[in-house]
């Protein structure tokens, strides 16, 4: 097992050496692949929040889990109660959140005006259909576009603001500059987006970020 780092080199120990005895001779929790795989799409409903029962880039990694293997997976949560389904209205899908997660979900209000910067590969955006169903919001991590081929830039974040998609920004901070350099920030069409608010939590990223200054380049 990989013991640490040093840099981009790993060092490698004994098994035996690294894990209490107790859990390297516990029994497998799922024995049956069937329970397996459905532990790993609870995880996954978790970790996004609210999914859809549907071919996902939020599935990736789990090997096999076509359309029949998640179908049961979904079904044998639902007998469980592990999972809920959940009605948004003005769309047709249902979607499931955790059973656990209920409390949370009757407890949510708009009262609180809230500005937040979602990182691309948050788990909330790892279905981007989802995203566009549910916010109207047509998202792309576009690092790995070419920058000729980019419609914003190399590294913009979603800025989300009280329950909508109001803008995106790009930001930079390298190891040279101790500035924060707001490159753009594009706002959604026909969508208001609360520009002070944006800026507080601008100087709020700059703290996180150990920037010495904002500066606005457009």
């Amino acid at each position: 097992m990989i013991h640490h780092k040093r840099g981009t080199q790993k060092c490698y120990e004994l098994t035996e050496n690294l894990l209490n005895p107790t859990l390297r001779t516990a029994p497998d929790p799922y024995p049956d692949d069937r329970e397996y795989e459905a532990e790993r799409v609870r995880r996954r409903i978790g970790a996004v929040g609210m999914l859809w029962n549907k071919a996902s880039d939020a599935f990736l990694g789990i090997d096999g889990l076509k359309a029949e293997k998640r179908e049961q997976a979904f079904s044998m949560l639902l007998q469980k109660r592990t999972i809920l389904p959940v009605d948004v209205a003005g769309i047709r899908s249902v979607f499931y959140i955790l059973a656990e997660d209920e409390p949370i979900l009757h407890s949510l209000s708009d009262d609180t005006p809230r500005t937040e910067f979602i990182a691309p590969l948050d788990p909330m955006m790892w279905d981007r259909k989802l995203i566009l169903a549910l916010f109207g919001f047509n998202y792309k991590w576009e690092i790995y576009t070419p920058a000729h081929q980019r419609k914003y830039g190399y590294y913009v974040l979603p800025v989300l603001q009280n329950g909508a998609f109001t803008a995106r920004i790009e930001m930079e901070r390298s190891h040279k500059d101790p500035a924060l350099h707001v490159r753009h920030i594009w706002i959604e069409p026909g969508l208001k987006c609360d520009i002070r608010a944006l800026k507080r939590r601008v100087k709020a990223f700059a703290v996180f970020a150990q920037a010495d200054d904002i500066l606005y380049d457009r």
